[in-house]
């Protein structure tokens, strides 16, 4: 993390920041980028180099995750708005300069992964949001944002490919872990919410609406690993457990 640091006070001076006011998020909230949102930069080169560094310093940097996917979409023909956005990131890193990821040596021996999706955010292709992270004990290891390839249909569907990734990348951790002789639980938690129950509901029974067929292979990389599933909204599994867990408690929000 030290190497990291001594990196961030260049990049305020390659921006003309150093003496910009700090803030406290990466974006300003609810902000939602196009293609077409004015006309583009004269010269890209330095924001591409932005976003490039914020993809070296994003290794360390979870909480700029969301941003740096939201920014470089933009590569081809950065506008004015996406340059301020970046510019507001630069400014939120120099607030955040000492803080860095934690790992305690006390910990329960413990996967657990949060996931979730923004439905049809994206303004020009309207395709979805995905995002989850992983954590052992109480160190955050693995993280991902990015739009998913295809269009989905509905919040439900968006749900089912967010829970197939965030399923995918939990299990390939605890086989891992299990091959260096780490003996875990996994656990999944999705975002509370009705369409969130919905979509973790149908992972483990036969579809029964006639667009529900849109997510096959997100549900069977889930349900390989049940073998019970419980009334009371806890889905027993052989190494991956699903529940809900309420946005107030949920880590994830950050990454979607």
């Amino acid at each position: 993390m030290e190497a990291l640091s001594d990196i961030r006070p260049d990049i305020l001076q390659d921006v003309g920041l150093l003496q910009a006011e700090a803030v406290t998020t990466p974006l300003l909230p609810g902000i939602k980028f196009s293609a077409e949102a004015g006309n583009a930069l004269p010269n890209p080169a330095p924001y591409r180099r932005l976003i490039g560094r914020f993809l070296y310093l994003g290794f360390t940097k979870p909480d700029i995750a969301h941003a740096t996917q939201q920014l470089s979409q933009y590569l081809q023909h950065p506008c004015k708005e996406h340059w301020d956005a970046a510019t507001h990131v630069i400014r939120y890193l120099k607030g955040t300069m000492t803080k860095g990821l934690f790992f305690p040596v006390a910990g329960p021996l413990e996967l657990r992964a949060y996931c979730d999706a923004d439905w049809a955010c994206c303004k020009d292709t309207r395709r979805s949001l995905i995002g989850y992270c992983i954590f052992f004990g109480h160190g955050l290891i693995s993280w991902k944002t990015k739009i998913q390839i295809t269009v989905s249909r509905s919040t439900v569907e968006a749900e089912y490919r967010s829970m197939g990734a965030a399923t995918c990348e939990l299990t390939w951790v605890y086989n891992i872990m299990h091959d260096l002789q780490f003996y875990l639980i996994a656990k999944a938690f999705e975002q509370f919410g009705e369409p969130n129950f919905s979509a973790l509901r149908d992972m483990f029974q036969p579809p029964t609406r006639p667009n529900a067929n849109f997510a096959s292979s997100s549900r069977q990389e889930v349900k390989h690993e049940v073998i019970y599933v419980d009334d009371d909204e806890v889905i027993e599994v052989v190494e991956v457990s699903l529940g809900f867990e309420e946005i107030r408690n949920n880590h994830i929000v950050a990454f979607t």
